[in-house]
């Protein structure tokens, strides 16, 4: 288990939750009773948030708690800690650039 890819793929959730709701890092850090300079922390992919501030994540951003911790492979057949980053990014992409995505992912399998 790579707990420094799990920091990175914790922080990009948050990232990417945090943009789909249109807040800024001073907003969610109020929300959640975090300093600003942690939450970047967090989103960095250089510390991963405590106890009670992934429990006012889940709950300010409405993540279900399994989706930060995606990066455990508790078995062979877990997606690995690449798939679960380009999915992340994809889920922020916008409906028109998933479908760029789509057909350049079409002509390269071809």
């Amino acid at each position: 288990m790579d707990f420094n890819k799990g920091k990175e793929l914790i922080g990009l959730i948050v990232r990417n939750k945090r943009d789909k709701l249109k807040l800024t890092q001073e907003e969610l850090s109020a929300r959640i009773s975090l300093d600003q300079s942690n939450l970047s922390n967090i989103e960095n992919g250089k510390n991963f948030p405590a106890f009670t501030t992934f429990c006012a994540l889940v709950e300010v951003l409405n993540i279900e708690p399994n989706e930060f911790l995606r990066f455990l492979n508790f078995s062979q057949g877990q997606k690995d800690s690449l798939d679960i980053e380009i999915q992340e990014r994809i889920n922020s992409f916008s409906k028109d650039t998933k479908s760029q995505l789509y057909e350049i992912l079409k002509k390269i399998k071809d």
